[in-house]
């Protein structure tokens, strides 16, 4: 279940230490895609990969390494997890302001080889998952594409994510695992502590959790 654990604060988040915590969800065995690679076995700033907002014009690539990491699972009420760019583009066509809510890594060429997309304060998870708090910045997805996992780059979509929490004046990171997906081992070594849920919150997610992905 949710492991329990005292939120711990990392330093040199001025002004305000930045406080991460994590949920874990008991799902079923989530080890395949939708996550990013805990090892970081060479630098990504080395591979010619940059992290920057998301753009209009990037829905291609974007649904490409979206469905690469989420298009194989199909959940449990038959409904594809894969997108197709024109789901996003009519997404960030309604909300232009979310795109600056979504960072996205790119090779040299433009390919999008991962994204990370957050919700601070007092934006709350755009698929209804969690309502922020104020002072909050929740995770709602981060992704790397399978070919470019092992470059560190989970670790920089979540550095770039939490620096942009911090302007907006957030100094709590929150976001939700699947047991068993490789993004927790990240979100652990970066220092996210699991926190203790309310038992009606957790039976609620976790059931949302399999009807969605499985």
């Amino acid at each position: 279940g949710t492991l329990t654990a005292n939120p711990v604060t990392f330093e040199a988040m001025a002004p305000s230490a930045l406080v991460r915590s994590a949920s874990f969800h008991n799902v079923g065995d989530d080890g395949g895609g939708g996550g990013a690679s805990t090892s970081a076995s060479a630098n990504a700033e080395d591979t010619g990969v940059t992290i920057t907002t998301l753009t209009m014009d990037r829905f291609e690539s974007f649904a490409k390494c979206h469905n690469d990491s989420f298009g194989t699972k199909v959940s449990c009420l038959c409904v594809p997890v894969a997108s197709g760019p024109d789901r996003f583009r009519s997404f960030y066509t309604k909300n232009p302001d979310r795109l600056a809510l979504c960072g996205v890594a790119l090779r040299a060429s433009g390919e999008v080889v991962g994204y990370v997309q957050y919700a601070p304060f007092p934006y709350s998870d755009k698929d209804g998952l969690h309502e922020t708090k104020e002072g909050e910045c929740y995770v709602e997805q981060l992704s790397v594409s399978a070919g470019a996992r092992g470059l560190g780059l989970g670790t920089r979509l979540l550095e770039w994510c939490e620096a942009r929490a911090r302007d907006a004046g957030c100094n709590h990171m929150t976001l939700a695992v699947i047991n068993g997906n490789r993004a927790r081992a990240l979100s652990e070594r970066l220092g996210y502590v699991a926190v203790e849920q309310d038992c009606v919150d957790e039976c609620c997610g976790c059931l949302f959790v399999f009807l969605l992905v499985g």
